[in-house]
């Protein structure tokens, strides 16, 4: 598989995606509305439909389903680390910090073994 710029721009894309996603589901559990008026759950479910859709697209342009996977959820995984951290003033212990920085490792390693 040749990685284009393109596809590299969908995978941020639905990274992005991702956490903008968690980013709403995260605040829609502190609203006390019905689910359908709850308007940051709609937004985090609508986040996760356009998440399906872009990794359609991730996987035609030519990325194994392996290696999309976990480019994606690696990336995401960080990402919403941060997320949590930065915004929502979650904390990780140790073993979650070094399960993090594993997941990087291994997220870097399969691309650059990727050929």
């Amino acid at each position: 598989m040749k990685i284009t710029p393109g596809s590299i721009g969908l995978v941020g894309a639905l990274i992005a995606f991702e956490i903008a996603s968690q980013f709403f589901l995260q605040k829609a559990i502190k609203i006390k509305q019905k689910w359908y008026k709850n308007h940051f759950l709609l937004l985090g479910v609508l986040g996760q439909v356009l998440m399906a859709l872009i990794y359609f697209a991730v996987l035609r342009s030519g990325f194994s389903l392996a290696i999309a996977n976990t480019l994606i959820d690696g990336g995401g995984s960080l990402g919403i680390v941060l997320l949590g951290y930065y915004v929502f003033k979650q904390k990780l212990n140790p073993m979650q910090l070094l399960s993090v920085f594993i997941t990087m490792v291994g997220v870097i390693m399969l691309g650059i073994f990727d050929y």
